[in-house]
């Protein structure tokens, strides 16, 4: 995997100053995949500048790269948590109106049921 894999399950081309409409990868645990490389990448990056004496310019462009992936960390950590809240509120709103308090929904279902509502 490499940064290039993680930008192409979201849509950059629709981001007109807003990251959360641009994502489409639909998937959290690939989400949870995408966050956990970043996080590994940025440490990687962190320790060549610290272990190989690299000269100015390879030391600025590694903090560049750094700072670049903290950044995508950060906007996908913010994505996977307000996708986290949304669906905590739809599950709730499912228990109260099927009166099923102690069962999760599954997705498919759960987005059936939200589909169907918005019909009527």
């Amino acid at each position: 995997m490499d940064i290039a894999d993680i930008k192409k399950r979201y849509d950059y081309d629709k981001l007109d100053g807003d990251f959360y409409e641009a994502v489409y990868c639909g998937d959290p645990i690939q989400r949870v995949e995408d966050l956990r490389w970043l996080i590994v990448e940025v440490e990687r990056y962190k320790n060549i500048v610290k272990s190989k004496s690299p000269r100015k310019w390879e030391i600025t462009n590694w903090i560049d790269r750094c700072n670049k992936a903290e950044a995508e960390v950060e906007q996908l950590q913010a994505v996977f948590d307000m996708q986290q809240t949304r669906m905590g509120k739809a599950t709730k709103l499912w228990q109260q109106v099927t009166g099923t308090h102690h069962t999760l929904p599954d997705l498919g279902v759960l987005l059936d049921w939200l589909m169907d509502r918005t019909r009527r």
